[in-house]
């Protein structure tokens, strides 16, 4: 893939991520628990997944070592019935946009 087109889809991702940043900061706290079309997930549930996608993307270049020991965690916990981050480790939670409710840290942009 060619320098400008990889930089044209950072550009691409950056613009989509300020967009829901400004659309997530007109939530109210009660908005944060509402269910969504997205399999009945709670806005909070979507957020929380688009974080840990992308956090699991940067994990795997900066350390690839402790993402291949998540992955494993985590495929795990799915064949087991499993669901959610219990067990990962306090650093998959950093800058998550958590239910206000949450005392979890806030999303810092």
């Amino acid at each position: 893939m060619a320098e400008s087109t990889i930089m044209r889809q950072a550009v691409d991702l950056r613009a989509e991520g300020d967009e829901l940043h400004r659309l997530l900061e007109t939530l109210g706290d009660g908005d944060w628990a509402r269910n969504t079309p997205f399999k009945n997930w709670m806005v909070n549930d979507v957020v929380s997944h688009l974080h840990l996608g992308d956090w699991m993307t940067v994990l795997s270049m900066k350390d690839p070592d402790r993402f291949l020991e998540i992955k494993n965690f985590a495929r795990t916990r799915v064949q087991t019935g499993g669901t959610g981050l219990e067990g990962i480790g306090p650093e998959a939670r950093q800058g998550f946009p958590v239910y206000p409710a949450d005392p979890g840290p806030q999303n810092q942009r």
